[in-house]
């Protein structure tokens, strides 16, 4: 055999006995080195695919909220979920909406708010804010021990403080009716009326909570800020939806004797341009209209093209179509 021969066949073997070693070892190693790994692989797509899901509900619950944000009605109002919430023409709520629109500029109309969705407006929490909220500070409050919360705030201690939901003490007050305690954190200590705990709950809506009623202390808050009656929580309900039924009349008296110019919201958030409303029931028409346009539009004249005005004249639904 010639020297190159001999030199090519050893070069051969060689890489024979590496392949069928690393294949031997890659057998042997499977189950042990490459199942954390696989392991691995499918918790990481698994985890796309479940963040990538999480995406699609959260951008369709927010077109969804966008579109009922856009619809003007005397008994609902969309919540940050795109829910609506049903109210009776009787309540106060409605009442004050209708009395509302009256004496709203032309070309607009008032709608309530989720404070979930406003930015700039809540103050967030700090750690030292949380860490306030301790025993002592519930506790008198609770007692409303205005002496020592004046103390404490003479010493520099945090007294607008809440817990890690976000309910503070000013909350804890409102809900109590507790009206001195109330000013002594507003005027006196300068607490910010507008806080919110997780579920998007504001001061007023713990104040028109209580047992029963407390004019004075919702309207002590309305004077310092009339656009917190227009705030919704989490699951679209404002403050005075909160008031026990048996209590409505209570607040349709008081509110029906009030100037209604006065209650207007100074902030946009709590508008509806009407130019932009859809009237019910014209929404999927004026959509296929649009885009039976914009096909028209297109200008191809080689190519079939759609005329979804057809579709809809025809009652076939949209969703049999395949494109």
């Amino acid at each position: 055999m010639a020297p190159a021969d001999e030199v090519v066949e050893k070069a051969e073997k060689k890489s024979h006995d590496l392949l069928h070693n690393y294949l031997m070892n890659e057998a042997c190693n499977l189950h042990e080195n490459h199942a954390p790994l696989i392991d691995f692989q499918k918790a990481k797509k698994a985890k796309k695919s479940k963040d990538e899901k999480k995406k699609k509900e959260k951008e369709k619950k927010g077109r969804k909220l966008r579109r009922n944000s856009m619809k003007s009605s005397d008994t609902s109002t969309a919540s940050d979920s795109g829910e609506e919430v049903e109210r009776e023409p009787g309540s106060p709520v409605t009442m004050i909406l209708n009395n509302l629109r009256k004496v709203t500029p032309k070309g607009k109309s008032p709608r309530t708010f989720c404070s979930l969705l406003m930015y700039g407006v809540f103050e967030e929490w700090t750690d030292e804010q949380r860490k306030g909220y301790d025993t002592d500070s519930i506790t008198a409050i609770r007692t409303q021990d205005i002496d020592t919360l004046r103390k404490w705030h003479q010493e520099g201690r945090v007294l607008q403080a809440a817990n890690a939901f976000g309910e503070s003490l000013l909350h804890m007050a409102c809900r109590r009716g507790f009206l001195d305690v109330v000013k002594f954190l507003v005027e006196e200590v300068g607490h910010n009326l507008w806080v919110r705990d997780d579920g998007g709950r504001t001061p007023l809506h713990d104040a028109c909570w209580t047992a029963q009623p407390c004019p004075e202390l919702v309207m002590f808050i309305l004077d310092k800020d009339s656009d917190m009656l227009l705030v919704s929580d989490k699951r679209g309900h404002t403050p005075l939806d909160y008031a026990r039924k048996d209590h409505w009349q209570t607040w349709i008296d008081l509110f029906g004797c009030m100037d209604f110019a006065t209650l207007l919201p100074k902030r946009d958030y709590f508008y509806i341009d009407e130019a932009t409303l859809i009237p019910a029931g014209h929404a999927d028409g004026m959509i296929i209209d649009n885009l039976d346009d914009m096909f028209h539009q297109l200008n191809v004249e080689d190519e079939p093209r759609l005329s979804f005005a057809g579709i809809s004249q025809a009652n076939v639904p949209i969703d049999a179509v395949e494109s």
